[in-house]
């Protein structure tokens, strides 16, 4: 998911909260892992194909 995607206002405030609610009940899923591609990655096919790092967030409940 694209970092812009975040901060976009779709639907209003409701809607918004909603799909913020369904991406946290997804991750919880062992088969899902939900990364971000920050704003300041340049999107060019070889970034987006090509090597990265990953911050892993361990906020998941047990």
């Amino acid at each position: 998911m694209h970092e812009a995607a975040s901060h976009g206002v779709v639907g209003g405030p409701e809607v918004m909260h909603g799909q913020l609610v369904h991406l946290m009940e997804v991750v919880r899923h062992p088969a899902v892992d939900l990364r971000v591609l920050p704003l300041a990655q340049v999107r060019t096919p070889a970034s987006v194909a090509g090597p990265r790092s990953w911050t892993t967030a361990s906020h998941r409940a047990s």
